[in-house]
């Protein structure tokens, strides 16, 4: 025999290179299944990172909007309170007005009671 032809490995060595090919197969697959799990993974934390902005901005809106209609509220009430502010300085200048027609009303009375007990004096005096 010629020594050009590469040795033949034996039954032994034939059967631990199958048995290592299989095991580089199975790595290969369950490499790949890492990298798909991996890229999975990185799109689901990019999924919940666009959720939770859009629920920070829903968020956000909702206080906006709460704050607006606190304001339109307060407003309103501001409005009344000037309202009934107003209604009550115009019942006490009413008031203050009677109370003046009332004490000229008084007077006028008092002048005439004074004048009629004039009157009165005169004429008593004169029957006497």
């Amino acid at each position: 025999k010629s020594n050009n032809q590469p040795p033949q490995p034996s039954a032994t060595h034939r059967e631990e290179l199958l048995q290592l090919r299989r095991e580089v197969a199975e790595y290969e697959v369950e490499f790949r299944s890492l990298k798909n799990q991996d890229i999975t993974i990185r799109k689901l934390e990019a999924k919940i990172q666009s959720m939770e902005e859009s629920q920070q901005a829903l968020l956000d809106q909702e206080v906006e909007k709460l704050r607006e209609q606190l304001q339109q509220t307060e407003g309103l009430k501001a409005a009344e309170a000037l309202e009934r502010e107003a209604a009550a300085l115009r019942k006490c200048e009413m008031l203050a007005v009677q109370l003046q027609a009332e004490r000229a009303a008084q007077q006028a009375t008092q002048h005439q009671m004074e004048d009629q007990t004039a009157s009165l004096s005169t004429v008593e005096a004169a029957w006497e």
